[in-house]
């Protein structure tokens, strides 16, 4: 049998490619294959190729056409063209060759690549929409991979770089080249704890323009399928202007501070101005009931006094240890009423009570105690007053108890009309308190208030 023989002709019909040959003198097509997805040859033949590739690409065409011809070898590029199905993505390569008339002529093959091309898009598109989200925030965004090489950042970021080195951010390069050598040792740490798994955030000074930032960085690590650290991903805040703030605040609170210092010192001393000016009259008193009066009308003002002292002394202008106030105004009636030898036991839970009820707790245990002086120790002059405070959600409740007894049998607390117990009885209503008294034999309050 012999060979069937297969001219050049059917060898081109038969390639998977498009392939035209094209008269440079005025670009018209004269050769057509027959290939899947083209125009068919009478529809293209005679016609110059511009008509089938887009006009963004004639300049492109031109000019690869031309160096082939100049450089009498094969150049190829990409364009995109018209096929039968619409536009469609080629790789072009064109050869220069003579005919059998020894005519100069031009010889595309063209491959179709528009599913690469598909892929690239899609990826690019991916890419475009990333960097969007990235540049639409006002945090600076970078990309490390596994060899501390840059593998994305956003302009914020890179702004920031070139503020601070005079550099730009370029891709591939190691992060490293952009690092103070001060901080490279600091730096490379985090880097190894990160590349560990560790999540790290930190303030971190750098010099942006010529001036000390604060920034805000967050260093995470980014993990593959596989559960492996394959980079880092840096989230960097410039917080300069927030720290200002909070510097601003910190110095009005300072001096609001100092403000509230000078008022409540003033008022201590305007309140002891007070005391001294009762204590003159107390001295002239034409009796002994004024001047007893006056002493108890002085020994208000001091308990109130020692609230503010204790609100300037311990820098807190909210909040008062209640256990510190009883003692320290338990010491100053003692004094007062001449009972040095009376002792005072504080026990319980520590108690903070917030300074605007604390003048009516003052008051009130200033007369409690006034009452404990007057009437309790007022022949003995010794003994000790035992004093528990506890704590339950938003009550206070304080047990008291002498160690004699001051009232009789008989006495009804919640009747009696002198002015201190009138005065105790109005404070307890202040604080949504009750009080009640057992003797037992010794004389035991139970004080029960609100600190709300």
């Amino acid at each position: 049998m012999q060979p069937t023989m297969i001219s050049s002709a059917h060898l081109l019909e038969s390639l998977p490619h498009k392939i035209i040959e094209v008269d440079p003198a005025d670009h018209s097509i004269t050769y057509v294959n027959h290939y899947k997805g083209m125009y068919s040859a009478e529809n293209v033949l005679g016609r110059p190729v511009f008509d089938f590739i887009l006009l963004a690409y004639h300049d492109r065409y031109s000019i690869y056409a031309e160096r082939a011809i100049k450089e009498n070898k094969t150049m190829n590029f990409e364009l995109e063209a018209l096929s039968a199905k619409g536009k469609n993505w080629y790789m072009a390569y064109v050869t220069p060759f003579k005919n059998e008339l020894g005519q100069l002529r031009l010889s595309f093959i063209l491959e179709d690549i528009q599913d690469r091309k598909d892929v690239e898009f899609s990826a690019l598109l991916k890419d475009y929409k990333l960097r969007a989200i990235m540049n639409t925030t006002q945090d600076g965004v970078l990309s490390l991979d596994r060899h501390l090489r840059i593998a994305e950042f956003n302009e914020v970021m890179n702004k920031n770089f070139q503020a601070n080195t005079g550099k730009e951010l370029i891709k591939g390069i190691r992060i490293i080249e952009y690092i103070d050598p001060k901080i490279l040792g600091h730096q490379t740490s985090v880097f190894d704890r990160v590349f560990n798994g560790e999540k790290i955030s930190e303030v971190e000074l750098y010099e942006v323009d010529g001036k000390p930032n604060f920034f805000e960085n967050h260093y995470h690590p980014v993990i593959d399928a596989n559960g492996e650290v394959i980079g880092i991903s840096v989230l960097s805040r410039n917080i300069h202007q927030r720290i200002k703030r909070e510097e601003q605040l910190k110095e009005t609170l300072r001096q609001k501070e100092n403000l509230l210092y000078e008022v409540h010192h003033r008022v201590k001393n305007n309140l002891a101005i007070i005391s001294s000016l009762v204590e003159l009259q107390e001295i002239v008193a034409e009796n002994n009931h004024s001047r007893d009066a006056l002493q108890k009308t002085r020994q208000r003002i001091k308990s109130t006094a020692l609230i503010h002292e204790l609100l300037y002394e311990k820098a807190n202008f909210e909040m008062i240890c209640l256990n510190t106030y009883l003692k320290n105004l338990f010491e100053m009636l003692r004094v007062s009423s001449g009972c040095e030898e009376v002792e005072i036991e504080i026990k319980g839970d520590q108690i903070t009570i917030p300074g605007r009820i604390a003048v009516s707790v003052g008051l009130l245990f200033n007369e409690l105690f006034t009452n404990s002086f007057k009437h309790g120790f007022c022949h003995v002059k010794t003994g000790n007053v035992a004093v528990e405070l506890i704590k339950n959600d938003e009550f206070v409740r304080i047990e008291m108890e002498e160690s004699l007894s001051g009232f009789p049998e008989e006495v009804d607390i919640q009747t009696i009309s002198t002015t201190g117990w009138t005065i105790i009885r109005s404070f307890l209503e202040q604080l949504n308190g009750t009080i009640a008294l057992t003797k037992n034999p010794n004389t035991h309050f139970s004080i029960v208030f609100s600190t709300k």
